[in-house]
């Protein structure tokens, strides 16, 4: 756990999943780095920042280009936190120092909010997804990642498109016979906020856009990041009185713009 005290206002992105595959989106992202209406003094970014990552000795042109436009924020006086995701658990603290961004560990726990709250990921709600649990126990091992980083960046290349693979393999099968385990549970939920006295989480991975209100004393308020894609994002702004979702895009002329989610979306 991780306890941070921001400067507010904070925003809170996740599952950018840059790559050069989807230049509008790294254009949105840089664009959102860089306006004027950047009003953050702090971000978080709760993972899945690239669409995957094998190693810091890995990092390419555009992971560079991304470091140095995060910097260049970090310079201008807003504080930058890394939370590792599922596809760029192995972000080491080199890429990090590079890019002007403090790696800690989830959940990282606001202090000075209305509410306690929680930032993570959110693939360990998933708990309905065995399969994908199972893999994501041995991710979280130390010495499993010093193994594969060991490993020379070929060998690193081609696990990551097995591992590309298997995951849209896996992860069609389920849509097809079972969504349902693809998303949290609520169960896993309510645990979770009890273990950590939780008011209210935050939390990206799945893509699912929205809040979700309190339903009783024992399960959190809950707001999803959506992911970016095609020149398309979010990101909340969090307060001490509170918490706005926005969605963020990019008009004819390539700018970006930005709208207030009122009321969010629920599901």
């Amino acid at each position: 756990m991780t306890p941070l005290a921001p400067a507010y206002p904070a925003y809170v992105i996740s599952d950018v999943h840059l790559n050069v595959g989807d230049p509008q989106t790294l254009r949105l992202f840089l664009e959102f780095l860089q306006h004027d209406g950047f009003q953050a003094k702090t971000l978080v970014i709760l993972g899945d920042l690239f669409d995957a990552w094998i190693g810091d000795d890995a990092a390419d042109n555009l992971a560079y280009q991304v470091a140095s436009v995060l910097r260049r924020r970090h310079e201008q006086g807003t504080q930058i936190y890394f939370v590792p995701g599922n596809r760029d658990f192995l972000m080491g603290q080199a890429y990090c120092t590079t890019a002007g961004m403090k790696w800690v560990e989830e959940p990282v726990v606001l202090v000075g909010t209305d509410q306690a709250t929680a930032l993570i990921h959110g693939d360990r709600l998933c708990t309905d997804d065995h399969r994908y649990q199972r893999f994501r126990e041995k991710t979280q091992n130390p010495r499993w990642r010093a193994r594969v980083l060991q490993l020379p960046v070929w060998a690193r290349r081609l696990m990551r498109r097995w591992a590309r693979w298997q995951s849209q393999r896996h992860g069609s099968r389920q849509q097809k016979h079972s969504p349902q385990i693809m998303d949290i549970n609520a169960q896993t939920v309510a645990e979770f906020a009890q273990a950590y006295g939780v008011e209210r989480l935050i939390h990206g991975h799945t893509h699912r856009l929205g809040m979700h209100p309190a339903t009783s004393p024992a399960t959190p308020e809950r707001w999803v990041l959506g992911d970016w894609h095609a020149g398309q994002g979010s990101y909340m702004a969090v307060k001490p009185e509170g918490c706005e979702l926005y969605t963020l895009s990019l008009n004819a002329q390539m700018h970006l713009t930005q709208a207030r989610l009122e009321p969010p979306p629920t599901h």
